[in-house]
């Protein structure tokens, strides 16, 4: 009964966060945004398919789904290390070295790990399967009005979004946690359950990752919300409006651990040029989800090519060296005939494909992106790289940290790549990225 009366408590608090946005969709409240984000997040969530968008049935869909996960004969308990009142959510299938990785950077190692993605196949018996399918019924019919909208698919989902809340209430309760380190906070529900957690009185403090918050994170609810790049400092001022936190930690990249610490990185090779590709063109080839908000990476990485390939021909003295995303590692075929096409005239060559692209942050002596997040490893382990980002209105900010270190226009973009193969590592740093990203761990 506890836990069928938890998953109608949040599904109420869901239903007024989303009545307050309804009523006034400008408003800034911590309600207003929890219920802007649950059906109306412009980013969306990576949870839904793009063709569920499209899917008038979808709501009854992800109900049918969600009784499916009650059902699961696998049933889904916590990792627990040890009760200190400390626990992290996450939905990563690796839990180790996100524990790892907050226990870096935090005051104390969660001794729990909560996994979002498996929390509702937790144990159940008959009767609570019996009145909980009932409740779904219920509660599926005032979200029926949305099939009709466009956002019927981020409506499904909150079923489920209602369902991990009142479970991870359960477990806060037995496990006695009082500080909840919240890390996949880019998914639409993250603001609405810190805002109901929060009022219990339970400590919310957010992982953002090292991701400019432009991409994901506009708007945040909690206590405390970890720094993983000094570009978010720059943000959480431009976004004051939408950001209820209280204060914020100083923290390194998620992934710090492996890719910078004791990693004893030389000097970078003269007059090579690196592109870090992001597959954009490949996504399409393989017609993958080309739903990417309000900014644009196709037409952007298109343009990059284009402006890299005219400012090797007029430096030709200069080596041009391509570093592969993961997926197209997987579709080499494809990718050399894509880089054959777009640079018939263009010498250069692809980085060892067995290499992680943080492995080899001394194979250039300038790095130059789209946007790629390793670009803030690089930035981090010393070395110097530029960001190409004509599609994404918001980013980066005007005058901010990364707005040397940016182009907008592909003349911009050969401008600041001619000056920063002129100058060291060093003068880099402290110049262009005003000594901002050092890594003393």
């Amino acid at each position: 009964m506890l836990k069928a009366g938890y998953f109608v408590q949040v599904y109420i608090a869901y239903l007024v966060y989303i009545v307050n946005y309804l009523i006034n969709k400008k408003g800034n409240s911590k309600n207003a945004i929890s219920g802007k984000c649950l059906i109306n997040k412009p980013e969306g969530s990576y949870r839904i398919a793009g063709h569920e968008h499209k899917d008038l049935l979808i709501i009854l869909k992800y109900a049918y789904r969600l009784v499916l996960k009650w059902s699961n004969q696998k049933k889904y308990t916590p990792h627990v290390e040890e009760h200190n009142g400390i626990a992290l959510y996450d939905e990563a299938t690796d839990w180790e070295p996100r524990l790892d990785f907050i226990a870096s950077v935090y005051k104390n190692r969660p001794g729990i790990f909560i996994d979002k993605e498996q929390i509702s196949t937790s144990k159940i018996n008959h009767f609570e399967l019996g009145l909980k399918t009932i409740l779904l019924a219920i509660m599926v019919l005032p979200l029926l009005p949305f099939s009709l909208t466009k956002n019927r698919a981020q409506a499904g989902l909150l079923l489920h979004e209602v369902d991990e809340l009142s479970q991870l209430i359960v477990y806060l309760n037995k496990l006695k946690i009082n500080t909840l380190i919240y890390s996949c906070i880019f998914e639409k529900d993250s603001n609405a359950a810190a805002n109901y957690i929060m009022r219990r009185g339970i400590k919310i403090v957010k992982n953002p990752s090292e991701d400019p918050l432009y991409f994901n994170n506009s708007m945040i609810i909690a206590n405390e919300l970890g720094i993983c790049n000094p570009y978010q400092l720059d943000e959480i001022k431009a976004y004051k409006e939408t950001m209820h936190i209280n204060n914020t930690l100083n923290w390194y990249p998620e992934n710090h651990l492996i890719h910078l610490k004791n990693n004893n990185y030389t000097q970078p090779q003269k007059g090579v040029i690196g592109y870090y590709s992001g597959s954009s063109w490949l996504r399409i080839e393989l017609n993958y989800n080309l739903v990417t908000g309000a900014f644009d990476p196709y037409t952007a990485e298109a343009e990059c090519e284009k402006a890299l390939a005219e400012f090797m021909q007029t430096n030709p003295n200069y080596i041009l060296r391509v570093f592969l995303h993961p997926l197209e590692k997987k579709h080499l075929d494809l990718t050399q005939a894509h880089f054959a096409k777009v640079w018939p005239n263009v010498k250069f060559e692809f980085e060892e494909f067995e290499k992680h692209t943080t492995a080899t942050f001394n194979r250039c002596d300038v790095a130059v992106t789209v946007f790629s997040g390793v670009m803030f490893y690089r930035y981090y382990a010393g070395y110097k790289g530029l960001m190409y980002c004509p599609y994404m209105p918001g980013f980066p900010l005007p005058n901010s940290l990364l707005s040397k270190v940016s182009a907008t226009t592909i003349a911009e973009l050969k401008e600041k790549l001619q000056k920063a193969m002129q100058i060291d590592c060093k003068e880099f740093a402290e110049n262009q990225l005003l000594g901002k990203f050092r890594y003393e761990a």
